[in-house]
């Protein structure tokens, strides 16, 4: 279990500048016991450093996913587009929540690991 899968991701607010965490819900590698781990942390680190929080609808963790800064965002599709983390939702409806947490406008999906084989190390890279 790494810090980037577990810790909420953090960004700015496009109206004021604001700082918040998201929280995705991490279940890293998609393993109950770690997520038990990930709720244990997020949620109340951001209360202690009084950051506020955002809970997105959706699971990934922070090692499934790069972002430019801007408006891009990398995404692993075998880590995001899997049932283990994602039952049933859509690309369309993951890119959606990705826009309204993070204020990306565009998502370039690279394969990622087998969905055999998604680990927390074979995050971006197959």
């Amino acid at each position: 279990m790494w810090m980037q899968d577990i810790a909420p991701t953090f960004t700015l607010s496009d109206d004021d500048g604001q700082l918040y965490g998201v929280d995705f819900n991490s279940k890293v590698g998609g393993i109950i016991c770690y997520r038990e781990a990930s709720n244990q942390f997020a949620k109340p680190l951001l209360a202690h450093l009084d950051i506020p929080r955002s809970s997105a609808s959706i699971t990934t963790e922070g090692g499934a996913i790069e972002a430019d800064g801007h408006v891009t965002l990398i995404a692993s599709e075998s880590f995001i587009l899997n049932d283990n983390r994602n039952p049933g939702q859509t690309r369309t409806q993951i890119e959606a929540e990705l826009s309204r947490t993070l204020g990306i406008q565009k998502v370039l999906w690279v394969p990622g690991a087998s969905r055999a084989s998604a680990s927390p190390i074979s995050t971006l890279m197959p």
